[in-house]
């Protein structure tokens, strides 16, 4: 009985002991995971500071090198050389910071600063963040908190640390056969307004904005013809645990119930295991900038539930516009709720700027940028397009706008303190575009 005792007595410290281990192995866990925070928040600020700064910055380390040049090269050290030149022994008294000076100059003068402006040109800010999001990918996938009561909500700031795209994937196959649904019916709504239009998609340059983890809707365009690309500020990188599987499953859905389409783009990006510009050319820029997409090359854009969410809706339409070629259509589905509460559309309306704009950053803009349907269509006349049609299709609920009309009213705060409730009652809706000759933008 006793030794029975004895062991179960061992076996219950041995619990413990490996209780308390885990507790230590979460509490490494937490402290990698602030680290991560921190050189992602790092990045996030250095990438704004370039962004602003710009390349002036760097051309101006070209006349700094010149000055520090000009200062040190008078300076003389007691280091002294002897140089032997066949038979002549010469003494020179150099320094070693005057050589390296010296060169620097030489090298600034012959390269006319060439360096630094490709350096200005690296996006620095993006690269840490991507690399600061890829560690925290593998933290998740080494050290996955098993419990359910530890994942944070979805409306916790510890929910929007890492952009959705960047976060791991479910590769259940419930999960995975939803995600070829959604895809699916986004691509035939794609190909609905194009057939609508009167607009075949073989040869057409379609660009979708936006694309999410997958980039299927986009694909589905392409086995009908179409040259896509795709573009995201957060661009969904390749996973092979969990592409290989959606692409091969969205195959089969196409040649099941579109046996019209061509599924080679879909073919070729599985035999390679990876995207290639045969089928689909990737950027990972944001909407502000469309980096690497030429000017005047895209004949139609796409977007779903993806302008809410950019950082400078302004700059994001004149982006669109330079890349739209004369005459190029836009189909562009915008959920203006607030995304933290769907079923509290305007809630975000009565925070004030400055909280707003902490709250926006730290969640990627994944809870929405707050600008109302009427003034995106004031900032797409003002890029160049003419809006076509704008369909509102979701509407706040009357119960709730009773009660949100009277706080809006009372918060002089808001730019939208005495906006008509039926313009706030529209919360979500498409817009047809037409970019205008880029000649006749102001």
């Amino acid at each position: 009985m006793d030794r029975k005792l004895l062991i179960e007595g061992d076996k219950q410290s041995q619990i413990e002991a490996l209780q308390n281990e885990l507790v230590d192995i979460r509490q490494k866990i937490d402290q990698i995971e602030h680290h991560l925070n921190h050189i992602q928040q790092q990045a996030e600020t250095t990438t704004e500071l370039l962004r602003l700064v710009g390349p002036h910055a760097f051309v101006g380390l070209r006349y700094m090198g010149l000055i520090i040049f000009m200062i040190l090269a008078p300076w003389r050290l007691s280091k002294r050389v002897l140089l032997k030149i066949r038979r002549v022994s010469i003494k020179l008294t150099l320094s070693p910071w005057r050589v390296f000076y010296l060169l620097l100059f030489i090298w600034v003068i012959l390269s006319q600063y060439f360096p630094f402006k490709l350096l200005a040109k690296v996006k620095v800010g993006e690269l840490l963040l991507s690399i600061a999001s890829t560690l925290k990918n593998i933290y998740t996938r080494l050290f996955p908190l098993a419990s359910p009561s530890n994942s944070p909500h979805p409306n916790s700031l510890a929910w929007a640390n890492q952009p959705v795209n960047l976060s791991q994937r479910n590769v259940s196959d419930d999960a995975v056969q939803a995600d070829v649904e959604y895809a699916a019916k986004i691509g035939r709504l794609y190909l609905d307004l194009l057939f609508t239009n009167q607009i075949n998609p073989k040869e057409k340059v379609v660009l979708e904005v936006g694309p999410g983890i997958n980039y299927g809707s986009a694909l589905l365009l392409s086995c009908y013809g179409a040259k896509v690309i795709v573009a995201d500020r957060f661009l969904a990188p390749w996973d092979s645990q969990y592409h290989p599987r959606f692409y091969a499953c969205l195959r089969d859905w196409i040649q099941e119930n579109l046996p019209q389409a061509d599924v080679s783009p879909l073919e070729s990006i599985l035999t390679h295991n990876s995207y290639i510009p045969e089928s689909i050319n990737c950027f990972a820029s944001p909407m502000e900038e469309l980096t690497g997409i030429t000017t005047a090359s895209v004949d139609i854009i796409f977007s779903n539930a993806v302008l809410e969410h950019i950082y400078d809706p302004e700059v994001a339409f004149i982006s669109l516009a330079r890349v739209s070629k004369p005459g190029g259509w836009g189909f562009h589905q915008v959920d203006f709720r607030d995304h933290r509460s769907m079923d509290k559309p305007l809630e975000f309306l009565l925070m004030d700027a400055q909280e707003f704009a902490k709250e926006f950053a730290l969640r990627h803009g994944e809870c929405g940028n707050r600008y109302r349907p009427w003034e995106y269509e004031k900032l797409f006349q003002k890029a160049g397009f003419e809006i076509i049609k704008f369909e509102a299709n979701i509407f706040a609920e009357d119960n709730y706008l009773q009660q949100f009309i009277p706080r809006l009213r009372a918060y002089s705060g808001s730019p939208h303190q005495f906006v008509d409730s039926n313009d706030l009652k529209i919360v979500s809706g498409h817009y047809t575009l037409r970019r205008h000759n880029p000649k006749s933008v102001v």
